[in-house]
């Protein structure tokens, strides 16, 4: 896979976070829990989420964390369901996060030196360019990101905005 450029991952990471911001616009903490039929999870876990993946760019990147691996362990794949209002981060404060870590992972970018993102480095079980394992986060972030219209219709939020 040819690594793509800075610009590229920046738009997409762009693009989602804008489609986070319209999506949850007017989506209270209690709306943010319903669970979809059929399996899945809530929008509260979905946000949570993406954050998880995020500070995995964040390592990548050696930029501090702004939650905690404990904030963050019922959003980890393959958790629980959300189910419990007790265990649920705040979705304004996850939100808030969620622009937040846009801003770290753009500054992140911009401060790396010509060809890192050609850099081998490893990812799980393999490797490869550090471009590459980056937008794979955001690809795998854009798949969350599609869920959220459906859990919005479910919070009763009726309008498309995409």
């Amino acid at each position: 896979m040819q690594t793509p450029p800075k610009e590229a991952i920046l738009e997409l990471l762009e693009m989602n976070s804008a489609i986070i911001r319209m999506q949850t616009r007017g989506i209270s903490q209690e709306q943010s829990l319903i669970q979809p039929p059929y399996g899945g999870n809530c929008l509260n876990w979905v946000i949570g989420h993406i954050l998880t993946s995020r500070q995995t760019i964040f390592k990548f990147l050696k930029i501090e964390p702004i939650l905690s691996p404990e904030e963050l362990t019922i959003y980890d794949r393959g958790s629980e369901v959300l189910i419990d209002p007790a265990q649920a981060a705040d979705l304004s404060k996850l939100l808030k996060n969620v622009k937040v870590s846009e801003d770290l992972i753009r500054k992140g970018l911009d401060s790396l030196p010509k060809g890192a993102l050609d850099e081998v480095t490893p990812f799980g079980r393999s490797s490869g360019p550090l471009g590459g394992h980056i937008l794979f986060l955001i690809w795998h972030e854009t798949y969350h990101v599609g869920q959220l219209e459906l859990l919005c219709q479910l919070a009763g939020k009726r309008e498309k905005l995409i």
